[in-house]
């Protein structure tokens, strides 16, 4: 239980790392370690937990005595020794799956006066603690920056009204007596903790993915009730004054129509709306969402109820119904991406604590793109945050939404696209694109053909969509693809359109391929897939020269594979879905392990790629991680066996090892299996357990929509720009890296593959092994 320190025999050292870096926690007793505090405040969100779990455990590593703070800034005013108790490793055991903050989260309305921040140092200098890390929203934040600018003269006047006998005696000799000038000093490191995605300067907030799985999750389910009875349903989110989780879900789940505070609607809206919900209708669809974000307003900044749009549409004689998802958004486990990200920024938190830069001035660990992280002042991307609300009120709405970020503007784009489409070609044959799938299936290639599909119509081109991959490539089973077509296509995993893992790109017919493109007068040939889809494209720019067709045409590829292994791009479509579906089964795993003293050897999917095993081992609080890029040796083996030995013998409940189908072909997963089984004397046991193709299935993840609905966009201006300016001969990689979407020559993917491998030559993920290895999370 948190708060209670777990009494291991004889005190000694317990390294409780399955890796090459052990752990070993210095005696809690040293009174001369520095001390840091850890603190959740504001609403609570999802990854709270496993930021707290990274902080802790990377703050012990680095040699620190580290406090939890009960119930936010009310457990600093009070102080008692049950609202700040110390943390050990054992203590974060156990939370990385669980929802809410096991530390607590109150508001406080003592912090916001002199008196009750003069009683916060107190009770933090009386520990021996000058170093604090917050996870919260804006206000938190906030007051953590105020505590920063006073804490210098409420230690002076604490310091004055000690007596000489005191400061001899008490907590000041104890801490502070060799170190007076560190005393005077608070270091404060911020994390972001908001299911709103409202903080200027970061990508992404601990808590807003699960959030949005929340409300898709919702919205898929209101969808087929909606249909059956010809509804329309207006779903109200969360969100404050920041849009992120309305738009973002309007772009997941194909929303009718999206209202949210950034981009206030003109005060024709009624009429927008209902023409926007008719549009569908009379397109044949049988349901329609609109979505309201709770702080949504019109251009002349008021408010626009969800209320009030049901009843807009129920006086056009539309059939409507209200729901309003509330605090459902809030709880629940957290997704992969909020179990992983949280903690590298917990663990970045702790670094920059170590540096010492937060001395000055308060920091705050910052998302760029998805997994990367930076570091910018509390002060800077509260100012962003004010920023945005002043360019509404000014009405430069465009502003405001850029300064929410490049994917909040994609998704705008594109959404604004979709709703003002005219969802027909007037002009046949202006500009031709075929698409198919390529390679492995993955969540997210329908949602992607979906976006295809109808950003083309938008633009007037028309999109043929080739069933059965290459061989229908080859064959010409092209079909015309209307906006209907595709519709109900974003939650559906598999490949609509079918896929074939036999016909390889060394076995194409180039010259079937090429009069099959000839016969439909395509101009643009768009492939979704993987590494197949790669070695396609390579070979057909390879034959160009032999078949002059090819120059005529431009060719792109949308990375979309489970595994992730794809040079030119950080991250893959797919990829998300497959480690939530890893995570979500370990945690049910988890339970079995810890009521029957076992380890689980886990194997994911992957290949010669590591991505899935060394981020799903990540997100589960896995013990140990065999990667293929990591040769296993018997030494490294041997260190393991002895290190599982050591830690069941101190009572350890359960471990997870981590591999893949092709970590080794000598170690392989029922080997290594069976290595631990001989050698656990009983203690413990030891089960397989392969994941298998549930990996590939599932609806796709709310990321691997909206992203995939994003690249298409901007894939689709690509295309647009190279019509109109007859350019050719160009076959090119959509990627996203650090969040923004980039294009890459084929050459330059030849230069960044290992063909033996089937994997980049570089893997920018290979630093969070490295930090597993370091420190075991």
């Amino acid at each position: 239980m948190a708060g209670k320190l777990q009494k291991f025999s004889s005190q000694v050292d317990l390294d409780l790392q399955f890796g090459a870096a052990r752990f070993t926690p210095r005696s809690q007793y040293d009174e001369n370690r520095p001390c840091v505090a850890v603190l959740t405040s504001g609403g609570d969100s999802p990854g709270m937990n496993p930021a707290v779990r990274a902080i802790v455990r990377g703050a012990l590593h680095q040699g620190y005595r580290v406090y939890g703070i009960r119930d936010g800034y009310r457990g600093l005013c009070r102080g008692s020794d049950e609202d700040i108790v110390e943390l050990n490793w054992i203590d974060v055991s156990g939370i990385i799956h669980k929802g809410g903050t096991f530390l607590g989260t109150a508001r406080c309305e003592d912090f916001r006066t002199t008196k009750g921040r003069k009683k916060v140092v107190l009770n933090l200098i009386s520990r021996g603690i000058n170093s604090l890390i917050i996870i919260g929203g804006d206000g938190s934040l906030t007051g953590a920056s105020i505590l920063h600018k006073e804490w210098t003269g409420y230690v002076d006047e604490l310091l004055n009204e000690m007596a000489e006998e005191e400061k001899s005696s008490g907590w000041f000799s104890k801490y502070w007596k060799d170190r007076e000038e560190e005393i005077r000093t608070l270091q404060v490191v911020g994390l972001v903790g908001s299911i709103d995605n409202d903080m200027g300067n970061t990508s992404m907030t601990i808590g807003c993915d699960s959030a949005l799985h929340r409300i898709c999750t919702a919205l898929d389910i209101i969808s087929s009730t909606a249909a059956s009875h010809q509804r329309a349903f207006v779903v109200e989110v969360m969100g404050r004054m920041c849009g992120w989780l309305a738009l973002k879900a309007a772009v997941a789940c194909g929303a009718e129509f999206v209202f949210f505070p950034e981009n206030p609607t003109p005060l024709d809206w009624p009429q927008k709306v209902i023409d926007a919900v008719k549009k569908s209708v009379n397109q044949e669809k049988r349901s329609a969402i609109v979505i309201v974000a709770e702080g949504a307003r019109d251009t002349n900044l008021e408010h626009i109820s969800a209320e009030a749009v049901r009843k807009t549409l129920e006086d056009a004689g539309v059939d409507s119904r209200l729901t309003i998802l509330g605090h459902v958004q809030r709880g629940g486990s957290p997704s992969f991406y909020d179990r992983a990200h949280s903690m590298l920024l917990g663990y970045s938190a702790v670094q920059e604590m170590v540096k010492g830069t937060a001395k000055a001035e308060p920091q705050m660990i910052c998302v760029d793109g998805l997994f990367h992280t930076c570091t910018r002042t509390i002060a800077e991307c509260l100012a962003t945050s004010k920023e945005i609300s002043t360019q509404v009120n000014e009405k430069d709405y465009l502003k405001a939404m850029s300064l929410r970020g490049e994917g909040f503007l994609r998704s705008h784009e594109a959404m604004l696209s979709l709703v003002t489409s005219k969802r027909k070609v007037e002009k046949p044959g202006l500009h031709n694109i075929a698409l198919f799938h390529v390679g492995a299936c993955a969540p997210g290639m329908n949602a992607v053909t979906r976006s295809f599909v109808r950003l083309a119509l938008d633009k007037g081109y028309s999109t043929y969509g080739v069933t059965g991959g290459i061989k229908g490539l080859e064959n010409a089973n092209f079909h015309l693809m209307s906006w209907m077509d595709v519709d109900g296509w974003c939650p559906l995993g598999g490949a609509k359109l079918g896929t074939s893992r036999f016909a390889t790109a060394s076995k194409m017919d180039v010259k079937k391929v090429c009069e099959s493109l000839k016969k439909y007068k395509i101009k643009t040939l768009a492939m979704i897939g993987g590494w197949d889809g790669y070695l396609c494209m390579m070979y057909l720019k390879k034959h160009a020269n032999d078949y002059p067709f090819l120059k005529k045409i431009n060719i792109f590829l949308i990375p979309c594979t489970i595994s992730n292994n794809l040079p030119c791009t950080s991250y893959c479509i797919g990829t998300d879905t497959a480690l939530n579906s890893i995570v979500e089964a370990v945690d049910k795993i988890k339970e079995s392990a810890i009521a029957q003293r076992r380890i689980y050897v886990i194997e994911v999917m992957g290949a010669n790629c590591g991505y899935l095993c060394s981020m799903g081992s990540f997100a589960t609080g896995a013990e140990k991680t065999f990667c293929p890029e990591v040769p296993l040796t018997l030494e490294s083996l041997k260190k393991d066996l002895d290190d599982v030995k050591e830690s069941f013998a101190h009572a350890k409940p359960m471990a997870l090892f981590f591999t893949t189908e092709k970590t080794s072909k000598v170690f392989d997963t029922k080997f290594l299996a069976k290595l631990f089984k001989s050698q656990s004397d009983g203690a413990y046991d030891v089960r397989v357990s392969i994941l298998g193709h549930l990996q590939q299935g599932g609806s796709p993840s709310p990321m691997d929509r909206f992203l995939g609905v994003e690249i298409v966009a901007e894939c689709m201006n690509r295309i647009e720009e190279y019509a109109s300016s007859d350019r050719t001969n160009e076959f090119q990689v959509v990627g996203l890296q650090k969040g923004i979407v980039t294009f890459s020559d084929a050459s330059q993917i030849h230069e960044e593959m290992d063909i033996q491998q089937r994997r980049p030559k570089h893997e920018w993920w290979m630093n969070s092994y490295v930090l597993l290895s370091k420190v075991p999370f």
